[in-house]
């Protein structure tokens, strides 16, 4: 799919996405790249990989695609949001425990399935490949972490 952007709108929008990355602010890239998709300004099919990769160079792609693979969840705060059913609270009339959250005032965000991360569904679907591996591996690299601990004392 082409961009409905003439070479110079692209070349503006692409600088300053690398001017983010350059200067370590991913999370503005990364807003910046899907503002651009969501109005249609960019590609979003299977060749935006390689659209990228032309554009603004392995480098560049690389760290935007990073960026992508840590991009928060725009809805809650890491996984997780004030369970509705008490408010935040963790119990009802202050007597009765909250049967939904079991007493801690938040529940697993519905948005973002409790990962914390932006949905698979807001990422571009020629990128999406790429970003489920990489969120694979900081899954994969936790449990490893999780699994090397001794959960209890001899």
């Amino acid at each position: 799919m082409k961009s409905n952007l003439s070479d110079t709108q692209t070349k503006h929008i692409m600088q300053g996405i690398q001017q983010e990355l350059t200067v370590g602010k991913k999370a503005e890239a990364v807003r910046l790249f899907m503002e651009a998709q969501s109005k249609h300004l960019l590609p979003r099919d299977g060749d935006t990989l390689q659209w990228l990769v032309e554009k603004i160079g392995n480098d560049f792609t690389n760290k935007l695609l990073d960026a992508l693979v840590h991009y928060p969840c725009f809805y809650c705060k890491k996984g997780l949001q004030p369970c509705e059913a008490c408010d935040g609270a963790g119990h009802l009339d202050h007597e009765t425990i909250c049967d939904q959250c079991l007493a801690v005032g938040l529940v697993g965000c519905s948005f973002c399935g409790a990962t914390g991360w932006s949905p698979y569904e807001s990422v571009p679907t020629g990128l999406r490949y790429i970003v489920f591996a990489g969120r694979a591996k900081i899954a994969e690299e936790q449990i490893k972490t999780i699994l090397a601990k001794r959960i209890l004392a001899p």
